[in-house]
């Protein structure tokens, strides 16, 4: 993304459509993923396509693979609040899952310093709430953070009414 930071300033939203799932910033479309109902979900980024899909069970992966190689993989058991991204990079960040008293994602830095996290609002409507802390990391793998962590999460937007989506940026 050349000029994702330029849109973080501005209001992001997740709109669901059929089987797509876009994030948008204003009117101007960042990414749309393409539901495939058993290999996960497509989508185009910078010209190029992607693929995010689970895997496992009891270990659970979640991958973000171009043209069949893994860019980054998201990994995290099943009883587990922790969890680990490494790029094929080799750059590594943590992530913390919560389910109580309402379910959160957040991912961080090696030094521990949160870069963004999910949570659910619990209002009248609940709503999901996407808040990025810091945006000093590489651009590319804040965008990938933000998929894999929508990835992991949208189960509980589409639970809770998805299209309520509020993004903060610190």
């Amino acid at each position: 993304m050349k000029h994702l930071k330029s849109l973080l300033s501005q209001n992001l939203t997740w709109e669901f459509s059929n089987n797509q799932i876009i994030l948008k910033s204003n009117d101007e479309t960042i990414v749309e993923l393409q539901e495939k109902k058993s290999s996960g979900s497509t989508f185009e980024l910078d010209g190029k396509n992607y693929t995010i899909r689970n895997q496992g069970f009891w270990t659970t992966k979640t991958i973000i693979e171009i043209e069949g190689k893994a860019l980054l993989m998201l990994k995290r058991n099943f009883f587990g609040n922790k969890g680990s991204v490494e790029f094929d990079n080799g750059n590594l960040y943590s992530c913390k899952i919560n389910n109580s008293p309402l379910v959160s994602l957040s991912f961080c830095n090696k030094e521990g310093k949160e870069i963004l996290f999910y949570k659910l609002d619990a209002t009248r409507i609940p709503k999901i709430v996407l808040n990025i802390v810091d945006q000093t990391i590489d651009e590319n793998e804040l965008i990938y953070l933000i998929i894999v962590g929508w990835y992991s999460f949208k189960d509980f937007a589409n639970e809770n009414d998805g299209s309520d989506i509020l993004l903060l940026v610190a």
